[in-house]
């Protein structure tokens, strides 16, 4: 019986992104939005199309670019959200 090798982990899109487990129980990211966004138009595309600044709590995509705030996902989009530290 042939075994698998595990697969590396793939690398995050910026170097500025950490590893944490979501609420889901997957393995997600952290970082600024400006962070995980190549500019505003990329943000402003993404977030019209499926409704980011809103789950973020911002009534515009240019308050929430503004704000630039701790932002956290994974694969499951329920996971995507402000970041919420457990302190």
């Amino acid at each position: 019986m042939k075994t698998m090798k595990s697969q590396p982990l793939l690398p995050f899109k910026s170097k500025r992104q950490l590893r944490r487990i979501m609420p889901s129980g997957l393995e997600g990211w952290v970082a600024r939005l400006r962070a995980n966004y190549v500019d505003f138009a990329e943000w402003h595309y993404y977030s019209g199309l499926r409704g980011l600044s809103e789950r973020l709590g911002y009534k515009s995509v240019v308050a929430a670019w503004r704000a630039n705030p701790i932002i956290c996902g994974s694969v499951k989009p329920a996971d995507y959200g402000r970041y919420r530290s457990k302190k």
